[in-house]
């Protein structure tokens, strides 16, 4: 999804884009654009996750790293017209980690866990935090190519100055509109918008927010912490379990799988997984449906988008 970035958060945006990055060439435009025809099923996938109708129309975790990525070489290259350093190798990241924590399709844990095998070996702790800990907190992979962010950098990065304005000329060349990182953005999406559509985050996003009000939905959430309970562990819903363990220790505690255990086998028990897609299938559906021109176009869009970070990324 496009971000606006702020120079209070320079640093941590840059860095962002860099853990984001990614190398993998086998996911990238002709993917982006064979999913055609109607809008298929809510269907399972590796690990649990489910794959959703409007999925067809977004980016997968892959693509968004790739974008990332190209959009941070291209922001580098450019920096270095405007004389400073900027090392391509430090951007280098692997996106292994970010598909096992979210999935794929970012769906991993839309309901929470739900495949056993999980369960068992990290309870409600993301992969990455279980695996690779400095990763997960991103001291591992904090660098953006470009070292200590300056007030000079920033300034060139972002095409303002410190006090907000815009900035026209660093050495008697032209900034760019919205820095390096507005050059960057222009040259994969052109006019239009970068990354994620707004269309597409709002049905995935209303969707969930509809299926919590449903009835089917909140009656199996309700069969579910029956069963819940009587196996000793009292949640009103799965959404609400995770918080209630410390996630930022690696070490995963046997009360933790437990509860994760119980808590796969009760959505099984009750069929959750099967009623809350079900719900959001339908709905995702009808909203397709409605902007289908829209999310066609979107698709072609993206489509070009990836085309052009493919070249980035690849160098071709």
């Amino acid at each position: 999804m496009e971000r606006r970035f702020s120079r209070r958060r320079a640093a941590t945006s840059m860095a962002a884009l860099a853990v984001l990055a990614a190398t993998v060439t086998g996911c990238g435009a002709d993917d982006a654009a064979s999913t055609g025809g109607g809008a298929p099923a809510a269907t399972p996938a590796a690990g649990g996750e489910v794959v959703l109708p409007i999925d067809a129309y977004a980016l997968t975790t892959v693509d968004v790293g790739r974008l990332g990525h190209a959009r941070t070489l291209l922001a580098g290259d450019c920096m270095r017209r405007f004389g400073f350093t900027f090392d391509a190798q430090a951007v280098e990241a692997d996106l292994r980690d970010q598909v096992k924590d979210v999935g794929l399709h970012g769906n991993l844990r839309r309901y929470g866990v739900t495949d056993d095998a999980v369960a068992t070996r990290y309870g409600y702790h993301l992969a990455s935090t279980v695996e690779a800990p400095a990763a997960a907190t991103g001291e591992a992979r904090s660098d953006h190519g470009l070292g200590q962010l300056t007030a000079a950098k920033e300034a060139v990065l972002f095409g303002t100055t410190a006090d907000g304005k815009a900035l026209a000329q660093v050495g008697g060349q032209q900034v760019p509109r919205g820095g390096c990182l507005g050059e960057a953005r222009t040259r994969i999406a052109d006019a239009g918008q970068l990354g994620e559509s707004a269309v597409v985050s709002r049905i995935s996003a209303e969707s969930f927010q509809r299926s919590l009000n449903d009835p089917a939905v909140t009656a199996a959430i309700g069969r579910w912490s029956a069963c819940m309970k009587a196996q000793g562990h009292s949640y009103p819903s799965p959404l609400e379990v995770a918080a209630t363990f410390d996630l930022e220790n690696p070490t995963v505690a046997a009360k933790e799988v437990a509860t994760a255990r119980a808590d796969v086998a009760c959505k099984r028990q009750v069929d959750l997984v099967t009623v809350w897609t079900r719900f959001e299938e339908t709905y995702q559906k009808s909203q397709i449906e409605k902007h289908a021109q829209e999310l066609q176009r979107l698709k072609a869009d993206r489509a070009e988008q990836l085309k052009r970070v493919s070249a980035v990324v690849t160098g071709g």
